[in-house]
């Protein structure tokens, strides 16, 4: 299945259990582009704009690598940037987790921290924060 193109996407954040500030269960994001380009089973995804500069700020990149696997699209983005929080040091990877129906894609945004294990990171040692995304691109 070809997964390419230019997708514009809407997001609404789900749970937060990572405590993650400024999160707003409810809360949509709309009109985001995201760019698909693939190589036979490989893909790689880009969030462009002011969503895609901000998860850059935050994660380190706005780019995902990943794969297709029938209509099944998962990349993920190894965040680089780290924060910190008393004794506790981490960094935000990001997953994209969608299905292709037509020119339609849909799914979840999956976030997850990688902590330095201290006893500081509190939730963020094993949380999980979700958001669902629903995304057309032009007709191919």
């Amino acid at each position: 299945i070809d997964v390419s193109g230019v997708y514009t996407v809407n997001v609404t954040s789900k749970t937060n259990a990572c405590a993650f500030p400024n999160w707003e269960e409810g809360k949509t994001f709309s009109g985001i582009e995201l760019t698909i380009t693939q190589q036979d089973q490989n893909i790689t995804a880009t969030i462009g704009g002011g969503i895609g500069a901000y998860v850059q700020l935050v994660l380190g990149s706005s780019t995902f690598s990943g794969t297709v696997s029938g209509d099944q699209v998962n990349a993920t983005n190894f965040g680089t940037n780290t924060a910190t929080q008393n004794g506790c040091a981490y960094s935000t990877n990001m997953v994209i987790d969608g299905k292709l129906a037509g020119d339609a894609l849909q799914g979840v945004l999956e976030y997850t921290p990688q902590t330095n294990g201290s006893p500081d990171c509190g939730v963020l040692n094993d949380c999980k924060a979700l958001q669902e995304f629903a995304g057309i691109r032009p007709p191919k």
